[in-house]
């Protein structure tokens, strides 16, 4: 994910260009950006965040000011408390950082306020913190490949006859099995798992798998 500031009040065309192996995709959209110094408008709140999966504890999370007409305060609120502002951040700020520390649905809302007036975007629900609240698991070294996926993954790198279980995001447990020289193949439907493997009496967080449809 990309974000920009504009330094003048023109339009905008947006080129992107996407490349692989088999070649390049070229789109473009004229003026699709119009940037306006109307300065005797209030704000309009709105903001997105850089993942709205992110892992228990380890994974952190951007929240992003995209508000118009040039707000000058900002006060953030997420719902439950259960996580901590990081690097230097705060409800203040106009792009805090945070990570999570329960599982579970949060609510964010943005306020955001300049001399004409002030504005706020609430988004009930909007991050789902995923993973195990478990502190026997430990992060271990594996490859899990393609990630994202359309729905087969391998895992590579585990100790033949490890115990492994794929979890998805209510909890429920979808795959476990064992080790079968050194590699895991699965067949997985379209969402987002985490996965855990037992190595030397230890559960072992091996990340989060995203399955496209």
């Amino acid at each position: 994910m990309v974000y920009v500031s504009f330094n003048n009040a023109t339009s905008y065309t947006v080129k992107l260009t996407a490349k692989n192996p088999s070649g390049q995709k070229i789109a473009v959209k004229d003026n699709y950006i119009n940037v306006s110094t109307n300065s005797l408008a209030k704000p309009v709140a709105d903001f997105t965040t850089s993942n709205t999966y992110p892992t228990i504890n380890s994974e952190l999370v951007k929240l992003v000011d995209l508000s118009a007409n040039n707000p000058t305060s900002f006060n953030w609120s997420i719902s439950p408390s259960t996580f901590t502002f990081e690097n230097g951040t705060n409800a203040q700020s106009r792009n805090p950082e945070v990570k999570f520390t329960a599982l579970g649905l949060y609510g964010v809302s943005l306020t955001v306020e300049n001399a004409n007036g002030n504005s706020s975007e609430n988004k009930t629900n909007y991050i789902q913190v995923v993973g195990l609240n478990n502190g026997t698991i430990k992060p271990i070294q594996a490859i899990i490949y393609p990630n994202p996926s359309k729905g087969q993954v391998s895992i590579k790198g585990l100790p033949t006859g490890a115990v492994y279980r794929v979890f998805d995001l209510s909890g429920r447990i979808t795959r476990e099995g064992l080790v079968g020289e050194d590699m895991v193949q699965l067949s997985l439907n379209s969402g987002i798992y985490m996965v855990q493997a037992q190595v030397n009496g230890n559960w072992n967080s091996l990340g989060k798998i995203i399955v496209n449809p």
